[in-house]
């Protein structure tokens, strides 16, 4: 298989704009409930002037760092807006910057072969494609520690401590990525490296190099910030309730332990089939790459396992060194392939079982969640039918080479068709717009704007203001008041009201949105 390796750059630039560019201009509306939340923040943010420390709804919002938040600012200002366009150049720069670096990794480990293989299994993984679509600082958090796992082993390699201190920045730009889980991301895998090829000395260089004493000064300047400015609760909300809160005993995504174990060949696929044989053909050609690969995954697995909320993005970051395993298993399969006697048969009946599963789960899903959406989504079926037989003819004749392009073809119909052609139309599914309109136009009318019990944030956006957060008891007083007042909640919580309350209130929206049903009601 000749690749003209000077071209492998551009020819990932190009991927990356055909499989990612639909989703980016897709007329679509920030989605509930992250990216309206994300929205709402940076909103306030700019408005308030407020650049340090992220609010929602006027609270305090510790779940996330502000680098993210900042760079959408930034894109905002660019473009004079805030908008899904705004928040996803984000990503999508984030994401051609994990493709980049993956190739580069794979070509400094092995060669440009298994690097431009690593890069197009990354870019044609499940998760990689919704996460390089969504307005999420996850793609952000990944690409920082790919370079970050970059920076360490060229250290280690070429015995250069100075790198050692590009590390530890990286690491900080980690941790306000997406907080002190990035520094876990980054610095256990360094640490169990080291500690696997019994480098004591070069790890006690490594732990005491200045470029850690920098990590500490920028966490510090960080802290003093936030203490001068007198927000010393913020700082206990994020000790308290979102290091140890949600480490110990999350009060959101909560999920056992061996969730990850359970998802993980979901989001990964199509190449999840050709895991098994890559490691071993990596243990047998590449220990040491083997090794760092290998730590650099289970020490993440491990950890977020350990962590009681779950969410199947938090796999994100553990998926370049897998795609990296497998790169230089294709990459070498492709370049000698006569010394290889590997046909894949197994490998690839097993990824056209997958394929035909999703095939016939697909319709049963949309039936489920959009039963009116099912003839929409009909045209993807269609088209991905002869995808499905070429690959599995093509299987049964051992032709390698064009299973692996017609799976990264099938990958990109799916991402065109669901961020580029889908995504406007199933936007009244996930969109709070219509619904925070009607709440302005209340508002304009004297409704005082409320809510009970749903994500904060998430209605502000398309409102274009603050909503009160109400408990039950103020939320019944209220309605049984004289005040002219609007709720929105669940339907669910409707019916717990007391029946003379239930009896003056009137429903004046019903709202499907992201599979749950929204009431805006009045007295």
């Amino acid at each position: 298989m000749k690749i003209n390796i000077k071209s492998i750059p551009t020819f990932l630039i190009l991927i990356s704009i055909i499989y990612f560019l639909p989703g980016l201009f897709s007329p679509r509306d920030f989605w509930i409930e992250d990216e309206a939340r994300y929205a709402e923040i940076v909103r306030e943010m700019m408005i308030e002037h407020e650049w340090f420390i992220p609010h929602l709804n006027g609270h305090y919002y510790p779940d996330k760092p502000p680098l993210y938040f900042w760079l959408v600012i930034f894109s905002s200002f660019l473009f004079g807006t805030i908008s899904p366009f705004t928040f996803l150049l984000v990503t999508f720069f984030s994401a051609l910057g994990c493709i980049a670096s993956i190739y580069y990794l794979g070509k400094y480990l092995f060669d440009s072969m298994s690097g431009f293989f690593a890069s197009i299994v990354l870019t044609s993984t499940f998760l990689f494609i919704i996460s390089g679509q969504i307005a999420r600082m996850d793609m952000l958090f990944v690409l920082f520690i790919t370079l970050s796992i970059f920076s360490f082993y060229h250290a280690f390699h070429t015995k250069n401590m100075n790198y050692y201190i590009v590390f530890y920045f990286l690491c900080f730009l980690t941790i306000l990525s997406k907080g002190p889980l990035g520094f876990v991301f980054t610095f256990l895998p360094a640490v169990f490296f080291l500690i696997y090829k019994k480098e004591y000395q070069e790890l006690k260089e490594f732990v005491l190099n200045k470029g850690f004493i920098l990590l500490l000064l920028l966490l510090a300047g960080w802290v003093l910030s936030l203490i001068l400015g007198g927000h010393y609760d913020y700082i206990k909300i994020i000790m308290v309730e979102q290091l140890l809160g949600r480490a110990v005993n999350s009060f959101i995504h909560k999920e056992p332990f061996y969730y990850y174990i359970l998802v993980f060949p979901f989001v990964f696929y199509p190449w999840i089939p050709f895991l098994p044989r890559a490691l071993f053909h990596l243990h047998s050609t590449e220990k040491d790459a083997f090794a760092l690969l290998l730590i650099w995954f289970i020490s993440g697995f491990v950890v977020i396992s350990m962590i009681s909320g779950k969410l199947f993005i938090y796999l994100l970051p553990l998926f370049p060194p897998m795609a990296l395993v497998i790169g230089k298993f294709f990459g070498d399969f492709f370049q000698k392939q006569s010394q290889y006697k590997y046909d894949l048969l197994i490998e690839g009946i097993a990824s056209c079982v997958l394929f035909a599963l999703m095939l016939i789960l697909f319709p049963v899903v949309l039936k489920i969640y959009f039963p009116q959406e099912i003839s929409f989504f009909l045209p993807l079926l269609v088209a991905l039918v002869p995808v499905f037989v070429l690959a599995l003819v093509f299987t049964l004749k051992r032709n390698v080479k064009f299973y692996i392009a017609l799976s990264f073809i099938g990958m990109f119909l799916f991402s065109f068709f669901l961020f580029g052609y889908a995504g406007s139309h199933i936007n009244k599914h996930f969109s709070s717009r219509v619904l925070s309109e009607k709440i302005t136009k209340l508002s304009q009318k004297g409704f005082m704007a409320t809510s009970y019990n749903v994500t904060r944030g998430i209605f502000n956006f398309y409102a274009n203001s603050y909503i009160k957060e109400l408990t039950f008891d103020e939320l019944q007083n209220l309605l049984n008041s004289n005040k002219k007042l609007q709720c929105v909640l669940k339907e669910h919580e409707l019916k717990r009201l007391n029946k003379p309350i239930s009896e003056i209130v009137k429903v004046v929206g019903e709202y499907d949105l992201s599979f749950e049903k929204y009431l805006l009601i009045t007295n």
